[in-house]
């Protein structure tokens, strides 16, 4: 059984909010999406997601992702 999954959406600049996640969820996944290919929040989890913008008719993360939270 795998941990709990948490997939922070806009991850943008939150730099620091990733960072205590990523500290605090040994047992578990973080993953970050976002529209930017430039956000550094991405790139500090194990997995990303670059994804249209939010209120594009196309945006379907979830569907690629099962967050537990």
């Amino acid at each position: 059984m795998q941990g709990p999954h948490l997939l922070i959406t806009s991850a943008g600049r939150r730099a620091k909010l990733v960072e205590y996640f990523v500290q605090e969820f040994k047992t578990g996944r973080v993953s970050t999406a976002d529209c930017n290919p430039l956000a550094p929040a991405l790139y500090m989890t194990d997995q990303h997601y670059i994804v249209p913008r939010i209120d594009e008719v196309n945006y379907r993360i979830f569907e690629r992702e099962s967050p537990l939270l």
